[in-house]
């Protein structure tokens, strides 16, 4: 059709309108003709694309410790290479502690939560600040309610990436929640964690829950200030699935900074 682009330019009509002939088709072969199963079993699949840089941790996965706000760890030690993952459900903590837990939260968590309603919301959201204190003393050796811990969003992108505790060495975290299921993830370099879940029974919904997890834990793990770097200058991350209870699905990247 550059004919009737040049002639649409030159302000004039094409040949075809000008003679009051029918419009002319494009001339090639039948696909039907070209693509036959035979043609079409020949032809070499192209490779699925995939995040760039994004490798595989490990075959095993990552196998979480589990959290109570009751018991915490007193001292945890993140290992070089890979991160510290657990994971703590809300309706199986001591009521004692899940009442107590508010007290670990800071003089902002505590304003927040004291204005969501009374329950279930408010249960989880103190149990999740509180096992990520908790979580962040074990590392640093510092009370829980005395570190500054980074909740902000991403002023360029909304997502909370590049998180991490003000503390001498900087601890880098990710919380991500599902209902009453939270799983945390710490290192020395940004991290990102991600949890999904599925319904239905299809065959495809266990993966298509993995995939979402490995978007939010992906995008949650890009460095501070580097969310809209250019591809090509990506730092490479590691991607790990984590083992959670049935019908869930979590993954964990973290970022191999340099």
């Amino acid at each position: 059709m550059t004919g009737e682009r040049e002639c649409h330019r030159k302000g004039r009509q094409p040949k075809w309108k000008r003679e009051g002939t029918a419009r002319p088709t494009r001339s090639g072969p039948d696909p039907a003709d070209v693509w036959t199963r035979e043609t079409m079993r020949s032809v070499r699949p192209l490779p699925l694309p995939s995040h760039p840089g994004l490798r595989p941790a490990s075959s095993e996965g990552e196998h979480p410790g589990t959290l109570t706000l009751a018991a915490p760890p007193r001292r945890l030690h993140l290992p070089t290479g890979r991160p510290s993952v657990w994971l703590l459900t809300v309706d199986q903590q001591n009521p004692a502690a899940l009442r107590a837990s508010p007290g670990l939260l800071s003089e902002s968590e505590r304003a927040e939560h004291g204005v969501l309603p009374d329950g279930t919301a408010r249960d989880r959201f103190a149990a999740t600040q509180a096992g990520l204190r908790l979580l962040l003393s074990a590392c640093t050796g510092s009370p829980p309610d005395s570190l500054t811990v980074s909740h902000a969003r991403c002023p360029r992108c909304a997502v909370p990436h590049g998180l991490s505790a003000g503390t001498a060495e900087p601890v880098f975290f990710s919380v991500a929640r599902h209902g009453g299921l939270i799983l945390y993830a710490l290192a020395r370099t940004p991290v990102g964690a991600g949890l999904s879940t599925w319904q239905d029974d299809a065959p495809a919904a266990n993966e298509t829950a993995r995939s979402a997890a490995r978007w939010q834990a992906y995008m949650r793990s890009a460095p501070p200030e580097r969310c809209t770097a250019r591809r090509v200058g990506e730092p490479p991350r590691s991607l790990s699935y984590a083992a959670v209870p049935d019908r869930h699905a979590a993954a964990v990247v973290r970022t191999e900074l340099r």
